[in-house]
């Protein structure tokens, strides 16, 4: 028996009849039992309907490019694991810090940098050693 997060997920394969044959009966037999999901697949069909009346149209020509900078902005930083507005490169950074962030993390890799708060953490940690 399907969840009905389960058709949700599988609403648009089933619109595009992207679904086995065993996923479809129970997806249809969720929809007879489920009025929500029922009502959310006509709303999707609907919406669908729409879209494919619609003249396509041309995306902008700096878009590939403008939301590359939005998305490079926002990095996980591999020692703290929090999305932040940007990774400082720490090339600079005092070889010591390199080696504590080493020793409390043998999986990090130093390209990949890490966020300004676990830098200043590393500086504190140093300071707190010395």
């Amino acid at each position: 028996m399907l969840t009905c997060q389960d058709v949700n997920k599988l609403m648009a394969q089933y619109m595009e009849k992207k679904i086995s044959l065993h996923q479809r009966i129970l997806f249809k037999l969720h929809l007879w039992m489920c009025e929500h999901c029922s009502q959310h697949l006509e709303q999707f069909e609907k919406n669908a309907d729409v879209m494919k009346k619609r003249p396509p149209t041309e995306a902008p020509k700096d878009l590939s490019e403008r939301l590359g900078e939005v998305f490079e902005e926002y990095q996980i930083c591999p020692i703290c694991q929090k999305e932040v507005r940007f990774v400082e490169l720490h090339a600079k950074a005092e070889r010591q810090i390199l080696e504590i962030i080493r020793r409390d993390h043998p999986e990090w890799i130093e390209k990949n940098g890490l966020c300004p708060p676990c830098l200043e953490y590393y500086r504190q940690e140093l300071e707190r050693q010395q």
